[in-house]
């Protein structure tokens, strides 16, 4: 179009040169000549416009230019949301998301967000009929929401998961902290063989915390996912706790129940044998006070001595069953038992008579008879 504006202009242009020399070689009036000069004088050239279509596309260069921009940033645009969506993906495969890749993947959406904010600035500067293709494109572009991090130290285990981890490792650690602690007061309340009421006691609160420790570790534990468990369900198993010993010093006097059931047996023997020998003493001297023995004297002091005996056998056999240092003076009190000597008859007829005494008078009495 400028090309043929051109050629028109210098076609006209030497047309009104043919003219003016035609007109001033012509031998009309002076009038005449001066009415064609001045109508060749009005004829004015035309300014030949700039060229705004160099591509005869029919949009005006400027446009094209804002064209090609738009096209390429809304492309550029497009470009970098599809390389975040494929970043957040990627990011997002195994579930966890690390600073880092939180870091790159905020840093990436505002970069998209400063492109498609660009690209728009351009797309406004087009006149309205050439916006829409771009804006229903631009309007297509969401980005991302950048996720939370969840895995702060980036060991491929979410933070909820390590913190679960950490809690039910904790929980092993106090658990088996306690069963030792636990083994530790058995042995210490064991150690001399004896457990007390008060021991027993203190063994099964242990116990019962322990228990409900473990129970809680175990349950922390079982709640961990398989593959983080580790060795924790292994440490847990060998915990046993302790069997809870009986009660064998009931009177925490520091001697073992059955011990002091021997000793008072042997005490009690004791006493016994010590009674019968006080009886057995006690019916010899009220025999003998009147320096006779009756057959039926002696058969009761027979008894009271073998009683006696007996029951001082029987207070030695239990004394002896006990260990030396609980025997206190039980074997002197025994040893002091002597018993009593069995006097001879010497009132067989039971008279209140001396038999010698009696002999005489039987002697006498025949001597006296057979003189008569």
């Amino acid at each position: 179009e400028q090309d043929t504006l051109i050629e028109s202009q210098n076609h006209a242009s030497k047309l009104k040169e043919q003219a003016t020399e035609t007109i001033q070689q012509s031998k009309i009036p002076a009038a005449v000549k001066d009415e064609l000069v001045n109508a060749l004088a009005q004829m004015q050239a035309i300014s030949i416009p700039d060229i705004s279509d160099q591509n005869a596309n029919g949009i005006a260069d400027d446009i094209d230019t804002l064209l090609e921009q738009a096209e390429a940033r809304v492309a550029q645009a497009e470009k970098m949301n599809q390389e975040i969506q494929s970043e957040l993906d990627t990011a997002n495969e195994n579930g966890l998301i690390t600073p880092q890749e939180y870091q790159n993947l905020s840093q990436h959406q505002a970069l998209f967000e400063g492109a498609k904010d660009s690209a728009q600035q351009i797309v406004k500067q087009l006149p309205a009929a050439y916006q829409s293709p771009f804006e229903v494109r631009l309007k297509q572009l969401q980005g991302i929401t950048v996720p939370n991090i969840n895995d702060q130290n980036a060991n491929n285990i979410s933070d909820a998961d390590d913190a679960a981890l950490a809690e039910a490792t904790e929980c092993v650690r106090v658990a088996q902290a306690m069963d030792a602690k636990l083994q530790e007061k058995l042995a210490t309340n064991t150690a001399d063989g004896l457990v007390t009421p008060s021991e027993y006691k203190q063994l099964a609160q242990l116990q019962a915390i322990y228990e409900d420790v473990k129970a809680q570790a175990k349950e922390k534990v079982n709640q961990l996912p398989l593959t983080l468990q580790g060795n924790l369900p292994k440490d847990l198993a060998l915990l046993k706790g302790i069997t809870l010993p009986q009660i064998n010093d009931q009177n925490e006097n520091g001697i073992d129940d059955n011990v002091d059931v021997l000793i008072n047996e042997a005490r009690d023997a004791v006493k016994a044998a010590q009674s019968a020998d006080e009886h057995a003493q006690t019916l010899f001297d009220s025999t003998v006070s009147d320096n006779l023995v009756t057959p039926q004297e002696q058969t009761l002091l027979k008894s009271a001595q073998e009683e006696a005996q007996t029951l001082k056998a029987t207070a030695e056999r239990k004394v002896n069953a006990l260990p030396s240092e609980l025997k206190g003076n039980l074997p002197a009190l025994l040893a002091q038992l002597q018993g009593i000597d069995i006097p001879e008859i010497n009132d067989a007829n039971a008279n209140g008579t001396n038999d010698i005494q009696d002999q005489w008078l039987n002697d006498a009495e025949a001597a006296v008879k057979a003189a008569e």
